[in-house]
């Protein structure tokens, strides 16, 4: 334990080194896409524990005052399409900001707090959509060939009670604290995580909150070429074994099987030896693959997630490192293996979530209308860093899908 202590330690000395090399002042900085500027943890302190309807007014506040262009577009009832949808029994409505070009081709999704208890990124969407909002060469670009519809808040009795929505199969929804004994209560007595939800087959099966949410996002907005959805790791414990662990981006992406099998019977490179034969490979023409990030090298979703990742370590901003499953690898003795995992910070949920037969938000989306479907996850860090890599994830996501910029 001592020695894998110490090579954590050493692990995570040599990835700051790294990071600290392009570290940039996002205190004071504007990208030109995000003012990181706005970043600020006083008003992060009362913008976080204020109840939800509080937090849609102070928003909508700030939106009539400076005249800004941000359309409040409420989500409809399934059953009643002239009638908002209320959740029960508070009544709270389900809002998303809109901005941009309603008749670009480019129709961008970016979900906030689909688990209540996770309401850091409710603010890192409002920030987004107020950087986008100045003015600027890049932003009025970004404007003018997409359109954008921010849902900051997907689950607003869970952002109330800062809990988490589960489903039966009736599609009842019930909410419990954000984990119970550090396991999720999915499918315990037909419980299902809500975000597990949407790929169900029977619409009956899904709560009416999400076939709300569906059919707004399939019929009156979209359907989206780009679904993110941002979230965070919150779960008691989570300190300990996530501390100053970056951000990490999840890849929404369904394969063929046979391409699938492919993927399982690859590796990952992580210790030394293994990215120095894997770099030696390219030289040799007759080398069949071996690693997993060498099969993808030229897959268009993966080339994206890699140039957002990029984006942001060149940045400065701490990206996930897999450093516990590094500590395992970096053993005499053999350790498991990810199968799932392609490159620092950077993880593939569709092979593995077709074996297990789930379904997210991102993967509806991605099957439904053939979008690119990317999740986050951050970890224990400070709440105005966590809102800072949400941020620069959507920076580079936007430059990336609608800029056409690429970062190696």
């Amino acid at each position: 334990m001592k020695f894998k202590n110490w090579l954590t330690r050493k692990l995570d000395k040599k990835i700051d080194r790294i990071v600290n090399r392009f570290k940039l002042n996002l205190s004071t900085y504007d990208s030109g896409v995000i003012d990181y500027s706005l970043v600020n943890q006083p008003e992060i302190n009362r913008l976080k524990e204020i109840p939800y309807p509080e937090f849609i007014e102070r928003v909508a506040k700030i939106v009539q005052e400076n005249n800004l262009p941000i359309k409040f577009v409420p989500v409809k009832d399934f059953d009643n399409p002239d009638r908002d949808f209320k959740t029960q029994p508070l009544g709270y409505r389900i809002y998303t900001l809109e901005l941009g070009n309603p008749s670009a081709s480019n129709k961008i999704v970016i979900e906030g707090t689909c688990h209540g208890g996770e309401r850091i990124h409710s603010i890192t969407c409002i920030l987004v959509a107020l950087s986008l909002c100045k003015e600027g060469a890049l932003r009025e670009k970004i404007l003018q060939k997409s359109h954008i519809s921010i849902l900051p808040a997907a689950d607003p009795l869970g952002w109330q009670k800062k809990t988490r929505a589960y489903v039966n199969m009736r599609g009842d929804e019930t909410r419990n604290p954000v984990v119970v004994n550090m396991q999720h209560i999915r499918n315990l007595f037909g419980w299902s995580d809500a975000n597990a939800v949407f790929g169900r087959n029977l619409e009956e099966a899904k709560s009416p909150r999400i076939r709300a949410i569906e059919k707004h996002f399939m019929e009156q907005f979209g359907p989206p070429t780009l679904y993110n959805s941002l979230h965070e790791t919150v779960m008691f414990g989570s300190h300990l074994f996530y501390g100053n662990a970056g951000i990490m981006i999840l890849i929404h992406h369904y394969f063929p099987e046979q391409v699938r099998d492919i993927i399982f019977s690859l590796r990952y490179a992580l210790t030394r030896g293994e990215k120095i034969e894997k770099a030696l490979r390219k030289f040799n023409p007759l080398a069949e693959l071996k690693y997993t990030e060498e099969y993808l090298e030229y897959h268009p979703a993966f080339e994206k997630a890699k140039s957002i990742r990029n984006y942001i370590k060149r940045m400065g901003i701490r990206t996930f490192e897999d450093k516990f499953f590094r500590v395992e690898r970096e053993f005499p003795v053999p350790g498991p293996k990810s199968e799932i995992t392609i490159a620092e910070s950077l993880l593939i949920t569709g092979p593995l979530y077709v074996k297990a037969g789930i379904v997210l938000a991102p993967d509806y989306y991605e099957k439904m209308s053939g979008c690119v479907g990317q999740t986050i996850e951050t970890f224990s860090q400070s709440e105005s860093e966590r809102i800072i890599q949400g941020a620069a994830f959507i920076d580079g996501s936007l430059r990336c899908e609608v800029l056409g910029e690429y970062y190696e």
